[in-house]
């Protein structure tokens, strides 16, 4: 029989996307699928957006998350729960699958048992949905340093079962905690090619209010917890993302914000006072002005 695969898209007032996002989903060459979109209580047209691809097609299924509870995690383990498929994935309503993605990744996943998630690559485009670079992504084994698995991801029914449901305290690195911990009870494997875009747009989680940033310093304190990370490189990656979030705040005139991530980011590693663009930060910051031209930080892990 041809494997059902389930897609989880989790929703909250994302109107503007969210067409674009189901129809890649639902143009999938791979068409046994279920798509089940998860709403966390929008107001602003998304519901319209959703119950037309409802009533036109049997595979979109809508569930309601009231008052958005435990976020996107929560969304998702609801998804999850009512998912009939063997096979797991889920998407963001700001982006897209190409057609190819789920049959790419099912046949690689298929073709070696030992395997409970396989990954491929994706681009970033931006608001207008033009190409601005690809991702690069690398071996199962970087996850120690960075997200390597990303957007573009297929997983075992069996697999997800071993890990657990998506934990709510890991808002903003709920994904990289999950991968973490399938990590360590199954194979993973990176399969060549891309076949997802990336929406980057100020409205997205990961850039309102420097929410990159806090999720940087999250997957931090997720490899230390799940991966035993010493404790010199734990504190080690949580001052770049510090440090990266004061260049980030600088350039925005934030300097009070700057002022503290700097700080905050020599503390846990004092060799950061060998850069002279923080500490060039640091001092325009206290005396409350701002020139152009100083140096950033490399960019931490993810």
């Amino acid at each position: 029989m041809t494997p059902l695969v389930s897609v989880v898209l989790p929703t909250l007032n994302s109107a503007r996307y969210l067409a674009a996002s189901i129809e890649s989903c639902l143009a999938q060459t791979h068409t046994h699928l279920e798509l089940i979109v998860v709403d966390g209580g929008s107001t602003d047209g998304t519901l319209a957006v959703i119950e037309k691809y409802v009533a036109a097609d049997p595979r979109v299924r809508l569930l309601h998350q009231g008052a958005n509870t435990d976020r996107l995690p929560g969304a998702l383990n609801i998804g999850f729960a009512a998912a009939r498929g063997d096979y797991f994935t889920w998407t963001q309503s700001d982006d897209c699958f190409e057609p190819e993605a789920l049959a790419v990744l099912l046949d690689a996943l298929t073709a070696d048992p030992a395997l409970g998630l396989v990954y491929t690559g994706f681009q970033f485009i931006d608001e207008a949905g033009q190409h601005l670079r690809d991702a690069q992504l690398g071996p199962p084994d970087d996850l120690i340093r960075t997200n390597v698995v990303g957007h573009c991801f297929l997983y075992r029914r069996t697999a997800a079962a071993l890990a657990g449901a998506y934990d709510p305290a890991y808002w903003m690195a709920e994904d990289f905690h999950y991968w973490l911990r399938l990590y360590r009870v199954t194979g993973l494997r990176y399969v060549p090619g891309r076949y997802y875009a990336h929406r980057l747009h100020p409205a997205s989680l990961t850039m309102n209010n420097y929410g990159r940033y806090f999720a940087l310093r999250l997957c931090a304190r997720v490899r230390r917890q799940v991966l035993g990370l010493p404790w010199p490189a734990y504190q080690r990656q949580v001052a770049a993302a510090y440090v990266e979030e004061a260049f980030a705040a600088f350039t925005d005139g934030a300097l009070t914000r700057a002022r503290r991530c700097a700080l905050q980011g020599l503390v846990r590693d004092p060799r950061w006072l060998h850069n002279r663009g923080l500490l060039s930060i640091l001092a325009q910051s206290v005396l409350g002005r701002r020139r152009v031209g100083a140096r950033r930080p490399p960019t931490p892990a993810r």
